[in-house]
């Protein structure tokens, strides 16, 4: 098994899905290159994610899920589990829903039909984002923000990568790694907490 990170060890992925057929898409695609883990409900996940034996690198969430909704399942994943990268997955491409998702913590969102390419590199992104091991537990490199900002913590964080680096040349890329953002949602995510295009602060490349 290769991983698709190019980590020494392969990610495990939990794949959160209904259906049937866009499981076993997820799961060929990713089986090659992942430990991957299947839940058809949210109870299920949260039960593969409560058990000691799974160390998740990343979790693939259907937005509607029979008894619980994708964001019900979100909002507790990052309530108990906030290093864990989650990617929404839905048919539904609303600016306002993939906005929901990304405060609700989000790090990627996914429109059916899934491009290959696109979950590819999704999941490469999320999977080799920068953690830390302290104390035993994983933690996430984004530093937390004064709530009373009301800026969304990844976007602090982006900012405050900006000011520490702000003698160099820092790309989109370089800013959505650092909080493990795909780089269009960083840059809906930027743009929906600062009033701001995000190319007008970080240099383009690619």
């Amino acid at each position: 098994m290769r991983s698709v990170t190019g980590r020494k060890f392969p990610p495990c992925v939990l794949i959160v899905e209904d259906d049937a057929l866009v499981r076993s898409f997820l799961r060929s695609a990713l089986e090659e290159s992942a430990r991957v883990v299947e839940a058809e409900t949210g109870e299920k996940a949260l039960g593969i994610l409560e058990a000691p034996r799974w160390a998740l690198d990343l979790m693939l969430l259907d937005y509607i899920l029979p008894k619980q909704s994708g964001l019900e399942i979100l909002r507790v994943t990052k309530r108990r589990w906030p290093w864990i990268p989650v990617a929404i997955l839905t048919a539904h491409g609303s600016e306002d829903l993939a906005v929901e998702a990304l405060r609700a913590g989000a790090n990627d969102y996914l429109k059916k039909p899934i491009q290959l390419a696109r979950l590819l590199e999704s999941v490469r992104t999320l999977t080799t984002a920068n953690y830390k091991r302290v104390d035993g537990a994983v933690m996430t490199s984004v530093e937390r923000v004064d709530e009373s900002t009301k800026i969304d913590p990844r976007i602090g964080r982006a900012l405050a990568f900006l000011r520490e680096h702000f003698a160099e040349e820092i790309t989109l890329d370089d800013a959505a790694r650092e909080v493990a953002l795909s780089r269009s949602h960083f840059c809906r995510l930027f743009r929906h907490e600062t009033g701001s295009s995000s190319t007008n602060t970080f240099t383009i490349s690619g």
